[in-house]
């Protein structure tokens, strides 16, 4: 094989160990970190480590570029022996996996588990599956409407704890399609750079956010999933948060004054300077 073919970049899906934070994500620390994804199957919980088969529903997951060599030691990590895979504990497959951020699809190397198995995660996100196991009360992260305080405590009352912060390499945007299709609400995207976005965390019981699924209309609309959050003091934490599901995207519709209004009492509220918010709508939605 040649130099040129060995370097030539793979992009694999992710979704358990190898994510962001877990314990085996020290082994893509020389890949390139593509964003989150989805792609069709089911997980299943195996106790050490979680497992995709193949199925209906969804799966959530991270994408990363590697190389053909990294490629072969993720063969190992996984127990995939291309010569022998009756023999092997995963399977590599190609499959089509769903960018988050814009909804395109890009074709992707995933492991799925070469056995039958059981205890399947229904919503499919292995580390929202973790923090769920280990916590009843967890953080949440707002970058929307949901970051006025007045409208936070209308939906699920009175948080327990609150703190701002940043999420980053993922930007504000209004890309997410209302149901009565003519206005658009927040989301964040993937940018891969420096960017980061403001936001504020709250400290929710299961109750409480099982409440704001209505009103987000989870999971048909926003998925309940994972980010990094990075406060103003402290370390990163693991916190839930709301993405827009890739068929509620769209482009060129600019948000609501009434609804950016709840953004604007929300920066207020937490002392976010809104000249982010000024930016975006200024650079994304001239007509706004």
């Amino acid at each position: 094989m040649s130099v040129a073919e060995e370097n030539q970049a793979e992009t694999v899906f992710v979704y358990g160990t190898l994510l962001s934070g877990l314990h085996r994500n020290e082994a893509l620390k020389s890949a390139i970190y593509g964003g989150p994804a989805m792609v069709e199957g089911q997980l299943h919980d195996l106790g050490d480590y979680p497992a995709i088969q193949q199925g209906l529903g969804d799966v959530m997951g991270e994408l990363y570029s590697v190389s053909r060599e990294l490629l072969r030691q993720l063969d190992r990590i996984e127990g995939y022996y291309a010569g022998d895979e009756s023999d092997s504990l995963f399977v590599r497959k190609v499959v089509t996996a769903r960018r988050l951020s814009d909804g395109s699809y890009v074709e992707v190397c995933c492991y799925f588990f070469n056995s039958y198995i059981d205890n399947r995660v229904s919503h499919g996100d292995y580390r929202r599956y973790l923090i769920e196991q280990s916590n009843s009360e967890r953080w949440l992260v707002a970058y929307g409407s949901n970051m006025s305080l007045s409208r936070i405590t209308q939906r699920v009352g009175k948080v327990k704890a609150i703190a701002k912060g940043s999420v980053e390499n993922f930007r504000l945007a209004f890309n997410k399609r209302a149901v009565s299709g003519v206005e658009t609400f927040a989301n964040l995207i993937f940018t891969g750079g420096d960017e980061s976005c403001p936001v504020a965390a709250y400290r929710l019981t299961e109750e409480q956010i099982e409440q704001l699924d209505i009103y987000e209309g989870t999971p048909q609309h926003y998925r309940r999933s994972t980010v990094w959050f990075t406060p103003e003091v402290g370390e990163s934490v693991l916190a839930e948060i709301y993405l827009a599901c890739p068929d509620a995207l769209v482009i060129n519709t600019p948000p609501r004054k009434s609804y950016v209004q709840h953004l604007l009492d929300g920066y207020d509220d937490h002392g976010i300077n809104p000249l982010y918010l000024h930016r975006v709508l200024a650079s994304d939605y001239t007509s706004s």
